[in-house]
């Protein structure tokens, strides 16, 4: 590889170039499914004096996720409903995480000792892989998915900070302040940030204090401040209306809900490593028990993945560590939301897998980056660079063909009725679409075909109303 590739200015270069290169086609996209409440039609951001509110816990359905409402509020009043500017803000946060990544990997390699040149490798081939994936393209191009992308932004930074405050010489208390204010900001994005202490006292085991207790509790004061300025996080938790009011939803019963998910974590999986059928809106089917086929398999295989991640504590720790952010990250919507008793109408969603894959990305990248190390011969070597660059390319032009999909709401809820024939809200959506632009007789249609699949959907009712 020529040297010049090793230098760390050129590849976040390569990086923020590529990343644009495939989210170059999304710029004009308008908006779908939630973000037309969550932006078109959402009061909150149409006046900049009424973010404060939002910050302060106001009651109501937007209480926990203060920052990203502010951030589309800053989007309309500079450019009002125009979607290139959200999505323009959106692929910055994406190649921003990425670029954290790269740092994250870099400055712990840095901080273990580990040779500038591997550890180099690993950093740029997670950060290429986490920003061309195309499991990615609806974390980013769906514009309500930022609450993802600045939870991660937090996630990723908080953990640089957290590094920084317990291994610097000098700053310590700068570094101190920017965590407390970088788990505020966290804690304003979405829900899932509550797995964020978790993530924080692992990495610390993992990588700092190497599983010594007393070299733990060495770093409290690291800690305190993200104690502190988590109860902010539990406030805003408290305020939020939404998780209570989904409780009188008809929507899939909780342990359903519960059972479902060791299934649907086998699919974010096989999305990580052969990322083919993406769908906005899966027909899922949900487990009835934890005893049925195939669930009971994949609820063994879900223990084991814990398993394989402890086993591997000593010998791959970066792998192990990479499983367990998998696991962890996906706690909040895969358990928690049963847990408390919601009733969620979706099981899976591919911007769910935005944080979490980045687990996954890095364990890869460590295996493929030790795996060079131990091939012989120059030309097995160029061989292997030469996969991880066609890996790179055949990503890199699916997430761009994904992200065509996305060109407006024909071609999107079009895919999903092809992928999901047998859901009346793909239809029902359909047929929106073509009422919206007077293609009546066809609207018509959709709007049936929705209502044969589901009888007492009545928005699909209303809509064939107005046709």
């Amino acid at each position: 590889m020529p040297r010049f590739f090793y230098s760390t200015p050129l590849r976040i270069i390569i990086l923020v170039l590529l990343g644009i290169v495939v989210y170059s086609n999304t710029f004009n996209a308008p908006f779908h499914f939630d973000d037309v409440y969550n932006i078109a039609e959402n009061p909150f951001i149409k006046d900049l004096s009424g973010v404060p509110s939002l910050f302060a816990g106001g009651k109501g359905p937007f209480a926990s996720r203060p920052l990203m409402h502010a951030t589309n509020a800053l989007n309309y009043y500079f450019g009002g409903l125009d979607p290139t500017g959200y999505h323009i803000v959106n692929l910055s946060l994406h190649l921003l995480n990425g670029v954290l990544l790269y740092f994250l990997i870099v400055l712990t390699g840095r901080h273990l000792g580990h040779g500038e040149k591997d550890t180099g490798l690993v950093a740029a081939l997670s950060a290429l892989l986490f920003v061309v994936h195309p499991v990615q393209t609806e974390g980013v191009t769906y514009i309500v998915s930022r609450s993802m992308l600045l939870a991660s932004t937090f996630y990723l930074s908080g953990l640089i900070l957290f590094l920084k405050t317990v291994a610097s010489e000098r700053r310590r208390g700068l570094y101190a302040a920017g965590l407390f204010f970088t788990t505020l900001l966290g804690a304003a994005s979405r829900e899932n940030f509550a797995m964020f202490p978790v993530m924080l006292v692992l990495y610390d085991l993992f990588f700092i204090s190497r599983f010594s207790l007393r070299e733990g509790l060495r770093h409290y004061k690291a800690y305190l401040p993200v104690a502190i300025a988590f109860c902010y996080f539990v406030y805003l938790a408290l305020n939020n209306t939404y998780d209570r009011d989904m409780k009188d939803v008809i929507g899939i019963p909780p342990y359903e809900y519960l059972f479902t998910q060791f299934n649907v974590h086998w699919t974010y999986l096989r999305l990580l490593f052969l990322p083919v059928s993406q769908n906005l809106d899966y027909d899922y089917p949900t487990a009835a028990t934890l005893f049925e086929f195939p669930t009971m398999l994949s609820f063994l295989g879900y223990i084991g993945l814990w398993i394989t991640a402890l086993a591997l504590v000593r010998k791959r720790p970066v792998v192990s560590f990479g499983v367990l952010w998998f696991l962890v990250a996906l706690v909040p919507i895969s358990f928690a939301v049963a847990v408390m008793g919601l009733r969620l109408g979706d099981v899976i969603f591919e911007h769910r897998l935005y944080l979490p894959g980045a687990g996954i990305i890095v364990a890869f990248s460590t295996s493929a980056v030790a795996m060079m190390g131990r091939i012989s011969g120059e030309r097995a070597r160029k061989a292997a660079v030469l996969c991880l660059a066609l890996l790179l390319i055949v990503f890199s032009a699916s997430a761009y063909k994904r992200n065509a999909v996305w060109q407006s709401d024909l071609s999107l809820w079009g895919d999903v009725v092809r992928k999901s024939p047998n859901k009346a809200r793909a239809y029902n959506n359909l047929g929106y679409a073509c009422y919206s632009r007077d293609r009546i007789y066809r609207a018509i249609g959709y709007f049936g075909a929705a209502l044969r699949i589901e009888p007492d959907n009545s928005e699909a009712h209303y809509n064939i109303g107005l046709a």
